[in-house]
């Protein structure tokens, strides 16, 4: 350990003895040494985990698709991390093929789409990228999957859900009943559209209509495409329905019935890379990053009730969504 970094422990140590003796919870001054040995003590990077070792000429990437697909790392899903691990597939010449392992819901219109695009990205470098599902992949799970070299889920795995969603609550009645009158000042007509404080205008719900459509025509394209399955065979079961495996397989929403350690050894066959190294990306936990951890409790606390506020504002907004069940 060099001599900064000594610098930085010290700080460390002597900040937990001060935390010890004043809980005063507030904001020590950001200095250059916090902004830099500090800062760069206690990050926690994209680090690769070995699942299977081997030939570490020719590897495979896993990227976990796990929990909603939404910005920023929420309910086990940290989208940062995915991208991250996806682009590391373009740069990183030892990396012969790409699994992607599914065990979501879907999520966000915007947030799937990255993913698929990336997707694309490393297809296009002549990389194999295939998809395995676990317990779901609904709705923007499958999205991201669509365009994969090949499909592979068990028997129980639920799928499919194709479709798009945005939803609101119309509190006018309740808000009335209550004696709570909203005052509201807006540029133009439809600045407050899908409002919680007043029912939508038919027009209004013509307008939200056509944006959900585009958004679902895409949806339909894309599995036409990926699955190389005429549009109008996507359509005839593209109604937001859910199927297991068995029914996926038959609708050629998926190749084959198959778990995740079968499909390693699939795509090693399938591309000649028998014995590659196995690998997926995660976040590093610094030695120093838990100093201070019997002191979170009350913090976590606080974390908690302001994610949970965090998430109440969000539902609140109308967002477009490829989720199933929500």
């Amino acid at each position: 350990m060099n001599q900064k970094r000594w610098i930085a422990v010290a700080i460390a140590v002597i900040l937990l003895i001060v935390s010890m003796f004043f809980g005063t919870g507030e904001k020590l001054p950001e200095t250059d040494i916090f902004g830099g040995y500090f800062k760069d003590l206690f990050k926690n990077e994209k680090v690769e985990n070995v699942l299977v070792s081997g030939d570490i000429s020719k590897r495979i990437l896993v990227v976990p698709i796990q929990g909603v697909i939404t910005s920023g790392s929420t309910y086990g899903y940290d989208h940062t991390l995915v991208m991250e691990s996806l682009e590391s597939a373009l740069t990183d010449p030892t990396v012969k093929g790409v699994v992607i392992k599914v065990n979501s819901p879907g999520g966000g219109v915007y947030e799937s789409a990255m993913v698929k695009d990336k997707i694309i990205e490393i297809q296009q470098k002549d990389i194999p990228v295939y998809a395995v599902f676990e317990g779901m992949s609904a709705s923007g799970g499958y999205y991201v999957s669509a365009m994969a070299d090949k499909i592979f889920a068990s028997e129980e795995t639920l799928t499919g859900s194709i479709g798009v969603i945005m939803s609101g609550y119309d509190m006018s009645e309740l808000l009335s009943n209550l004696g709570v009158k909203p005052n509201v000042i807006k540029s133009a007509e439809h600045k407050d559209i899908m409002s919680s404080t007043r029912p939508m205008t038919e027009e209004e719900k013509g307008y939200m209509q056509e944006m959900i459509n585009l958004s679902y025509n895409r949806f339909v394209d894309l599995v036409a495409e990926g699955r190389n399955m005429p549009r109008e065979e996507v359509l005839s079961f593209a109604d937001g329905r859910i199927f297991d495996g068995t029914q996926a397989k038959k609708l050629k929403l998926i190749d084959d019935i198959a778990y995740y350690d079968e499909v390693i050894n699939i795509i090693q066959e399938d591309y000649g890379i028998a014995g590659a190294e196995v690998f997926q990306h995660t976040r590093n936990m610094t030695p120093y990053s838990s100093l201070f951890s019997f002191k979170s409790n009350e913090r976590d606390i606080e974390s908690a009730i302001n994610a949970f506020i965090k998430k109440a504002e969000e539902a609140s907004i109308p967002t477009l969504m490829y989720i199933y069940g929500r």
